[in-house]
């Protein structure tokens, strides 16, 4: 009876938890990579205006490393007004060490920042 059941234990219960524990850290890094992408730029360009998407791509570069993020920005850039930045990461299903991304979906963050009301502006 015993000789039964370790392999089903083994294969039914301790696998799957196992590719979980590995690959519930890497939901959790994209989420928060996605979060703090999107608050970079919208803080980038709510203090730089004039240089906008520039501003954004700039503060961002080198923050999501080897995962590629898309980022785009909406909303109005006068004085007072509040700008708006996306982030978008994909997310694997699985992450195993030996074979790699394994299926995935996207998720998307946003952060909004106030344009200062006074400031100046580089000409």
């Amino acid at each position: 009876m015993v000789a039964i059941e370790v392999p089903f234990v083994v294969g039914l219960v301790l696998i799957p938890f196992g590719l979980l524990i590995v690959t519930v850290p890497t939901w959790v890094e994209r989420q928060t990579l996605a979060r703090d992408v999107a608050a970079e730029a919208a803080r980038a360009v709510a203090l730089d205006p004039v240089a906008g998407t520039g501003a954004a791509e700039a503060a961002v570069a080198g923050l999501g490393g080897e995962v590629p993020v898309a980022v785009s920005w909406s909303g109005s850039l006068g004085a007072g007004e509040q700008v708006t930045a996306s982030a978008s990461v994909e997310v694997p299903v699985l992450d195993l060490p030996v074979f790699g991304a394994i299926g995935g979906f996207t998720i998307e963050r946003s952060h909004t920042e106030r344009v200062a009301d006074y400031g100046e502006v580089p000409s």
